[in-house]
């Protein structure tokens, strides 16, 4: 009788590879969300073309993109930060900036326990950051916010 050992040696060797990349990407001082696409893309070996074409973008529309997302500062949307994620085979949130790892907390009940903290009404917090009742409100429901107003909240301590 033969055993066979069932083990994941992908998800290992993965999980190896995440904690090393993670640990040089500390070591090499890659902060901004571009040097860290453009770091795992060179690693790889592809070209903005390349990466962009893994991604499913067109040939016009994703060099341009990654040239921007690389150089300009910009911050790629959650759908294609969990595409760029899985195509580097690293962590869902590692392309995320602050901005959206705040819409993917419970961001309401921060906004409902910081008004509640300092004893405010909706319409007087609201006013503190120049928004309208209804605004603030939908915000404490977990509608969206905008990284203006996201801007506004995290200067509040929010």
């Amino acid at each position: 009788m033969t055993w066979t050992c069932f083990t994941d040696e992908n998800a290992i060797t993965n999980k190896l590879n995440i904690d090393y990349r993670n640990e040089l990407v500390k070591k090499l001082h890659i902060s901004t969300i571009g040097e860290k696409i453009k770091y795992h893309r060179l690693l790889n070996g592809w070209s903005q073309f390349q990466l962009a074409s893994k991604l499913g973008l067109s040939k016009k529309q994703g060099r341009y993109l990654i040239k921007d997302y690389e150089t300009r500062r910009l911050c790629p949307p959650p759908e294609l930060s969990l595409k760029l994620a899985k195509i580097f085979r690293i962590d869902t949130k590692y392309f995320y900036d602050n901005y959206y790892e705040f819409l993917d907390s419970n961001y309401s009940s921060k906004i409902l326990n910081w008004r509640k903290k300092y004893n405010l009404t909706i319409t007087d917090a609201a006013k503190k950051i120049h928004v309208n009742y209804v605004t603030w409100s939908s915000w404490e429901k977990n509608k969206k916010i905008s990284r203006e107003n996201y801007e506004k909240l995290k200067a509040l301590g929010i």
